[in-house]
Order: structure tokens, then C-alpha cells, then sequence
């Protein structure tokens, strides 16, 4: 497959296509063209008017993330989270556990010496 140098995009892939002052995204699938210059993509009519575009506008181009990635990179975000949150709540339960510890064994003590 060939990639299209400068984008991180290889030909069958989707792309976003942005309009940042407009804020307007289209999805698109890249299909690599040696016709059209380095640096360059061809995007047809229908996306540049979605985006607000005239022949020969810039546009910002991305690799679009796919979703099975995209969930991949969620799932992980999650146990990290979940990960921080108990060990947050377990050093939480050991000084909240050691502070009763510390009262029951001074109740008792005034229990014993009564």
C-alpha cells in the first residue's frame, strides 16, 4: 500500500477533512492519486461545499481514528481510571481504618482505667 507522505494516511484509509474557521469536519476515504501533488489532495465538490471550501482552499487533513481503536484507546483510559480511583480509595479505607483504630483503642483505655 502506498502511503501518503506527510498525512501518516495510506491509500484505502479514511481521513478528516477539516475547516477549521467554519468548524466543519467531513470524513472521507483516501484514494491515492500520483496525478495530484505532494502536499496536496483532491476532494470533490460535494466535500468542499460541505466544508464552506472553494477550488484551492486549504484544508487541515488528519487520520481519521478508527472506531475499534478509538474504543481500544477508551477501554484502557477506563482501567487506568478505575486503576488510579482504587488506589486512591484503598489508602483512603488504610488512613480512615487507622484513625478508628487509634479511637477505639483510646476508648478502651479510658474503659480499663475507669
Amino acid at each position: 500500500m502506498r502511503t501518503l507522505t506527510g498525512f501518516g494516511i495510506r491509500d484505502g484509509e479514511r481521513a478528516d477533512l477539516e475547516n477549521s474557521a467554519a468548524k466543519k469536519i467531513v470524513t472521507v476515504t483516501v484514494i491515492a492519486d500520483k496525478q495530484v501533488p505532494e502536499g496536496q489532495v483532491r476532494v470533490s465538490t460535494e466535500d468542499l461545499a460541505s466544508l464552506g471550501l472553494g477550488d484551492g482552499d486549504k484544508v487541515a487533513v488528519r487520520r481519521s481514528v478508527p472506531l475499534n481503536e478509538k474504543i481500544s484507546k477508551a477501554a484502557t483510559d477506563a482501567g487506568t481510571s478505575v486503576s488510579k480511583a482504587r488506589k486512591k480509595i484503598g489508602t483512603e479505607v488504610q488512613k480512615q481504618t487507622k484513625q478508628a483504630s487509634e479511637e477505639i483503642s483510646k476508648a478502651a483505655s479510658k474503659t480499663t482505667k475507669k
